[in-house]
């Protein structure tokens, strides 16, 4: 089969297309993963000295992820207690007109943060003698 120069640049230049799309896509999916685990790891880190400091200063509260229904949100008492402590929102915000990765991305850091938060709060309350004013607490497991 004896093909023609256009036909012959046409299926090259489509098979150059078709191997970026499959490189970018695989970049994307990599992306995705170092975003989520080291979002993720920052915000559990975050969550657990938050909660140190929280507790040293006499606040006694959860955190709920809830995505933030404009720019001028922040983070307050939703009027729900659990367990006798009130629990608060923890905004993040909705990327919409940006790549779904990033959205993901914050969606994921924000729950990272108030479940780890919420559990290292909870392990306090529940056993204040783990509390520790030198921060040791703060690096210790939320089990």
């Amino acid at each position: 089969m004896k093909f023609a120069p256009k036909t012959t640049v046409s299926l090259l230049i489509n098979c150059m297309l078709a191997l970026a799309v499959v490189v970018l896509g695989f970049e994307l999916l990599m992306e995705h993963f170092y975003v989520e685990t080291q979002v993720t790891s920052m915000s559990r880190y975050a969550g657990k000295l938050q909660a140190s400091a929280d507790f040293g200063n006499g606040v006694r509260r959860f955190y709920r992820p809830t995505l933030a229904s404009d720019t001028n949100a922040r983070s307050a008492f939703t009027g729900e207690r659990e367990e006798g402590v009130e629990v608060w929102s923890w905004t993040y915000y909705s990327a919409s007109w940006m790549v779904c990765l990033i959205d993901q991305a914050d969606k994921a850091s924000a729950e990272a943060f108030a479940d780890t938060y919420n559990a290292q709060m909870r392990n306090f309350i529940k056993n204040p003698a783990k509390y520790d004013p030198h921060g040791e607490a703060a690096t210790q497991s939320a089990d």
